[in-house]
């Protein structure tokens, strides 16, 4: 080899770490600085991985590689060496995966020699860029970008196990690495995609646990508040029985004694902003959603009354699975609806009723709100008065409405206050 082989193969080696490291930034959302010391650092480990391919094995190097490119990432960024180390790799797969759809491209072509190609270190240096500006493209785009923030902030053990998992597939790729044949290569591709596959199912399982757990524990903190609240309205019913026999004893109803107590009742009575009655009658379903659509309103201030008949929950019980579920999804919408538009007042106000009406179980969900309600294109794809781009949940509730014949919503204004009425048939 000559000094231009060398220095080929220095370029590439120097635009691996500057790729791969780009790319560990925008998994990171930070750039690389424009500096001379970042420059320099970049040169020197370029030179560092290009020693190691004539010093040491395909292994040897690979590691090599990848300790390289992660302290240049650690001095480049100063962010955690652990998420360093992650991207890092996380890049080098992509690398591998293009690395191997690139050989089976090549390998295909009729004048390609293999060994006209390894003795060709301009042809080696170009592949090798091109493979890994393709791994720093892939690594841009916003579901891979989404999908690895998801992963580095929230679970050490999925990082440990895709980790060992890339740890795994680089080695299967060096292992063939000299032997570049359509029959291994397509094995390590669909190899690749299995571990890929699974990889992906436990992603999606493992948020979609996350997310129900967000769920259950809200539901948990909501019912030990709930508790509280009852305990707290015996102790309060307890203390006006009191306070009523000590109204009682007083004689004369005019004097300051009297009506000190009577404007403390008063304002005790006035403090308690959150009404809620006979929630337990409904089913899990709608008993969870409600839980979990009023779980902290007290805390900012709302205004809110729940009151729910007590025939009403044996009468949902009667209705299909797929009227339910409807039902279920229509009451998240309005009520998400209800409590943003009511947020934006003064007083927060939110009254919902549950009840029977003849052959029909209705819930009345009424709210503040500020601003013009155009009540003929409310329900319009697009339409609220939320701002751009928003307006789709009630789009999709009237939706579900037209595709059930049992289930009904009517939306009209009253006092200055929006009403909306979903029945359900019996």
């Amino acid at each position: 080899m000559i000094w231009y082989d060398y220095l080929l193969i220095y370029i590439s080696c120097c635009a691996s770490v500057y790729f791969v490291n780009k790319a560990c930034g925008i998994l990171l959302n930070k750039k690389i600085k424009k500096t001379i010391i970042n420059l320099i650092l970049i040169l020197l480990g370029g030179m560092l991985i290009t020693c190691s391919v004539y010093k040491s094995g395909t292994y040897e190097h690979i590691l090599l590689s990848l300790i390289v490119i992660s302290i240049v990432g650690s001095i480049l960024y100063k962010d955690n060496i652990c998420k360093i180390v992650f991207n890092t790799m996380i890049c080098y797969i992509f690398v591998v995966v293009f690395e191997i759809l690139l050989s089976v491209i090549i390998v295909n072509i009729k004048e390609f020699s293999i060994d006209a190609f390894n003795s060709n270190s301009l042809l080696k240096a170009i592949y090798s860029i091109i493979d890994v500006f393709l791994a720093y493209l892939t690594c841009t785009t916003k579901p891979i970008k989404y999908i690895i923030n998801k992963i580095t902030n929230k679970n050490v053990l999925l990082n440990s196990i895709l980790s060992i998992v890339i740890i795994a597939l680089i080695i299967l790729d060096a292992k063939y690495l000299l032997n570049t044949t359509n029959v291994v290569y397509i094995g390590n591709i669909i190899i690749l995609a299995c571990l890929l596959y699974l990889l992906g199912f436990s992603i999606n399982v493992d948020q979609k646990l996350r997310n129900e757990n967000e769920k259950t524990e809200i539901l948990l903190n909501f019912m030990t508040k709930y508790e509280k609240i009852i305990d707290d309205d015996r102790i309060y019913k307890h203390e006006l029985l009191n306070n009523l026999l000590m109204l009682k004893s007083i004689k004369n109803k005019n004097s300051k004694e009297f009506n000190n107590l009577l404007s403390e009742l008063i304002k005790s009575k006035s403090n308690n902003n959150i009404s809620i009655k006979n929630i337990y009658n409904l089913p899990s379903g709608l008993k969870g959603i409600f839980y979990y659509k009023l779980y902290n309103l007290q805390k900012e201030n709302y205004n809110v009354s729940l009151n729910i008949s007590k025939k009403v929950g044996e009468l949902l019980k009667n209705i299909s699975h797929k009227d339910y579920i409807d039902l279920y999804k229509i009451i998240g919408i309005v009520l998400n609806n209800a409590i943003e538009a009511s947020s934006k007042t003064k007083d927060k106000y939110l009254l919902i009723d549950i009840y029977q009406d003849n052959s029909n179980i209705c819930f009345d969900i009424s709210n503040s709100f500020e601003g013009k309600v155009d009540l003929n294109n409310i329900n319009n794809k697009g339409i609220s008065t939320k701002g751009k781009n928003r307006g789709i949940g009630l789009y999709l509730a009237n939706r579900i409405i037209s595709q059930n014949e049992k289930i009904s919503m009517d939306q009209s204004i009253e006092n200055n206050i929006f009403i909306t009425k979903i029945k359900v048939s019996l």
